[in-house]
């Protein structure tokens, strides 16, 4: 790293025709930028035929990045009564529920999108785009200092034009914005690509199982034939579910066994292994999960979420919040049923079932007595785990392109702006 690049008034990435430019400008924000509020839209105000599109702060968290192309919202209410926005504008909400999240920016590249009550809009003549990855990346520590509140937190204007910017002239900015904007654009198609698998395996899977009140599915493999049957899950099993061990976890150590809890399952049913941890406390053998278990979860918010064992994550205890069922090979393919738990049909199951007073739960007679659609032979139920995990084994390929580009993005941040 350079000299200049330690004081922080330069980056340490910086395309060749800037490296002889010299610091970015330290600026106070309100020399940069106007601060507006904007107004209205409810929720009830939006409308899927709307004649005008517009923005609620909601959205910043679930929708949309640092800059906002597509606006998907729209609403019918009386474009005098509300806050239109000139291109460029950038916004943050004035509200949310954590300092974290409230340090959130978002350009709109477009000029007559309506924007909420519960949003910041910066208007200035900077670059747009620039100024929304620069604050998301160089200033959310800031924002997030100002912010006030605790159950609620608010952001207002003030607390805004507190802060200072550092920037480069508006060509550096302009470049820092089309490269960043490039990296979102091929973000977004690889992740439209992962949506695209994710929702062909959904529709796949509603066909080559059996609807509700039927018998046999829309799709089959050839040379397969006859009516399937509904079993209960315990009957495929070798033994009855099983409990995990009561103990609370510590610290990794090589010398202890590898913790499985609820929370070191992914959302797809994989160990999270970065964050691992142990349990200090001595596992029977026939603690450890085997090739071919799968641990469910019983209780909480979590009821119903599943993971197959895999020699790959390495010897694992699992917890007590946790049930393991272990299929027998000659009557219930371990592929198939974990297939099964991610179906539209298992999830309604659990809905059901754990639908109680207090804390939603499943316990292991509940699992042992779940419906299980079963085709005429294993040979079949091989047949449609493997055509199922294939295509696991594809979404996991393009969900760690994603991953490799969010890192990229990441890094490229951190050296594209002055720390």
């Amino acid at each position: 790293m350079s000299k200049q690049a330690k004081n922080g008034l330069v980056p340490e990435l910086r395309f060749p025709e800037f490296r002889k430019r010299g610091e970015w400008e330290e600026v106070p924000l309100d020399r940069v930028v106007t601060i507006h509020k904007g107004k209205g839209i409810a929720k009830s105000d939006i409308s899927p035929n709307g004649k005008l599109l517009c923005i609620r702060y909601g959205e910043l968290y679930t929708r949309y990045g640092e800059v906002i192309d597509e606006v998907s919202s729209r609403t019918d209410v009386d474009p005098s009564e509300l806050f239109l926005s000139e291109a460029g504008d950038v916004i943050i909400p004035a509200s949310g529920e954590t300092k974290e999240d409230i340090a959130t920016a978002s350009c709109v590249l477009h000029d007559g999108v309506a924007l909420g009550s519960d949003l910041n809009v910066l208007r200035s003549d900077a670059n747009g785009p620039f100024l929304s990855y620069y604050i998301n990346h160089s200033k959310k520590r800031a924002i997030a200092n100002v912010a006030q509140g605790d159950a609620v937190v608010h952001l207002y204007p003030h607390q805004l034009n507190k802060l200072t910017l550092t920037i480069p002239k508006p060509d550096e900015q302009q470049k820092i914005a089309a490269c960043l904007s490039s990296l979102d654009a091929l973000l977004a198609a690889e992740r439209e690509k992962l949506e695209a698998l994710r929702a062909h395996k959904k529709g796949l899977m509603q066909q080559l199982f059996p609807a509700e009140g039927e018998k046999v599915p829309k799709r089959r493999f050839p040379g397969f034939g006859g009516e399937w049957v509904e079993k209960k899950l315990g009957d495929g099993l070798t033994d009855h579910p099983q409990y995990g061990m009561n103990a609370p976890a510590t610290s990794y150590a090589e010398d202890l066994p590898t913790y499985l809890r609820i929370t070191d399952i992914s959302e797809d049913g994989r160990f999270l292994s970065a964050g691992k941890v142990s349990v200090d406390r001595e596992a029977s053998e026939d603690e450890y999960m085997k090739d071919g278990d799968i641990a469910l979860a019983r209780t909480g918010a979590s009821v119903g979420k599943s993971y197959k064992y895999r020699k790959a994550d390495g010897r694992l205890v699992y917890a007590g919040f946790l049930i393991r069922v272990r299929p027998h090979p000659k009557m219930l393919d371990s592929e198939y049923l974990n297939q099964f738990l991610s179906t539209g049909t298992y999830w309604k199951w659990v809905n059901f079932i754990s639908a109680r007073s207090g804390q939603p739960g499943i316990n292991g007679n509940e699992y042992a007595s779940m419906p299980l659609p079963m085709p005429p032979t294993t040979k079949e139920q091989k047949e449609i785990a493997a055509c199922l995990s294939s295509l696991d084994d594809r979404i996991a390929l393009q969900d760690g392109r994603v991953e490799v580009l969010v890192e990229h993005k990441k890094g490229l941040m951190q050296g594209l702006f002055p720390g």
